[in-house]
């Protein structure tokens, strides 16, 4: 990629997720389980091991990063 200004991450989602997907975690029902304990072990993390420098509490701050997190997923979609 010459510029990060031209990616598209949609474009790049379907030309190149699925090989990806299956490379890292498995083809079939097999690869989705494993994906999703990944994805639930990974989300857990950066919203709970974040650093806020407004002083938030840890519940606030889970709460604005699993927003954001649920906006870019569906924003892929």
């Amino acid at each position: 990629m010459n510029s990060y200004d031209k990616f598209d991450p949609k474009k790049w989602v379907e030309s190149s997720m699925v090989g990806l997907f299956e490379k890292r975690f498995g083809k079939g029902f097999i690869g989705l389980s494993h994906c999703k304990e990944w994805a639930i072990d990974f989300t857990q993390y950066i919203c709970n091991c974040s650093i806020d420098t407004e002083d938030r509490d840890e519940t606030e701050i889970a709460y604005l990063i699993s927003n954001k997190l649920i906006e870019k997923l569906f924003s892929l979609c």
